[in-house]
């Protein structure tokens, strides 16, 4: 494979600009073949197809805006539910971090003759409610999260 000059790339371009409609007819008339060529090349060359889009992303910052706010205009329930369970998530994270005091040293769950030890961790019911911690070790905590989920 051979590297093109800086000038062969800008006679390209001019030749690009120049027969630009042609190019346009001929994608719209082909548009299937080219889809499928373009998915052979992205797949026998994924590392430079990220590269390149990378690299547009970084060149196109307005553009790469317009299509998010298109998207999530699109997907209204999609990205900004994700994202505010995260930060709600992200809090009562930190809240537990920074009051580590509040903390049990052991699980709430278990039998008062088995009681665990080893492993707990926080678990929070609500995350619209940071400060509401269930301290509870690993299997409990997996447990609770499985409730969770078939009450849904």
């Amino acid at each position: 494979m051979y590297k093109t000059t800086e000038s062969q790339r800008e006679a390209q371009k001019r030749y690009y600009q120049k027969h630009k409609d042609h190019y346009h007819d001929y994608r719209e008339e082909h548009k299937e073949e080219t889809k499928r060529k373009a998915k052979a090349t992205r797949k026998q060359n994924p590392e430079k197809c990220r590269e390149s889009q990378s690299k547009w992303r970084l060149n196109n910052p307005e553009k790469m805006r317009e299509a998010r706010n298109k998207w999530n205009k699109k997907h209204p329930n999609r990205d900004n539910g994700n994202r505010t369970r995260t930060l709600k998530q992200m809090k009562a994270h930190n809240y537990v971090r920074r009051h580590t005091e509040l903390l049990m040293l052991e699980c709430e769950l278990c039998p008062k003759d088995d009681k665990r030890t080893e492993n707990v961790t926080a678990h929070h019911p609500d995350y619209d409610f940071p400060e509401i911690i269930v301290t509870c070790c690993k299997s409990c905590h997996s447990w609770i999260e499985t409730e969770m989920r078939k009450n849904k």
